[in-house]
């Protein structure tokens, strides 16, 4: 018996679909990869004829890295009742700046706008979902880089 419920396989596919999204889909990852655009989908799909299908956990590990964050690997963690905590990374030099301050404004601003759209009609659809999800990915990253600056200036 597996240790896992279908339903945290759709889980598991859906973060896979994500991450892979993020890179340019199916399409454009398969070329950093080892495996080919078709066996990719097969590991998003939430398809009952690709149920058995999932990522292995180094194309995970590409998926996370091409994404530039653990995607993957942090609903993993989550799933097992555990939470990443962010190692110290190289400083890339760039001091904290104006434009940094600007860039997390305006992503904080599209999520928060997306969210006030997506509740209207009082709940959230799937289509809604995906875009929430893209953007708090997307705020998430520049939350990493403006920490980063931040740590950096004050060096």
């Amino acid at each position: 018996m597996r240790s896992i419920s279908e339903k945290t396989g759709q889980m598991l596919k859906a973060v896979c679909r994500r991450a892979v999204d993020i890179v340019g889909g199916p399409e454009n990852f398969q070329h950093c990869t080892r495996v080919g655009q078709a066996q990719l989908s097969r590991y998003t799909l939430p398809s009952p004829d690709f149920a058995k299908y999932f990522m292995p956990i180094d194309v995970a590990l590409e998926a996370d890295l091409e994404a530039g964050m653990p995607i993957i690997t942090a609903e993993l963690a989550r799933l097992q009742g555990y939470r990443l905590v962010r190692d110290d990374v190289a400083y890339d030099g760039e001091p904290l700046g104006y434009r940094d301050i600007g860039e997390l404004n305006r992503g904080v601003g599209a999520l928060l706008n997306a969210a006030f759209e997506a509740m209207e009609d009082g709940s959230v659809d799937p289509q809604e979902k995906r875009r929430l999800r893209r953007l708090l990915d997307k705020v998430r990253r520049l939350l990493a880089m403006f920490a980063d600056r931040v740590e950096g200036s004050c060096e």
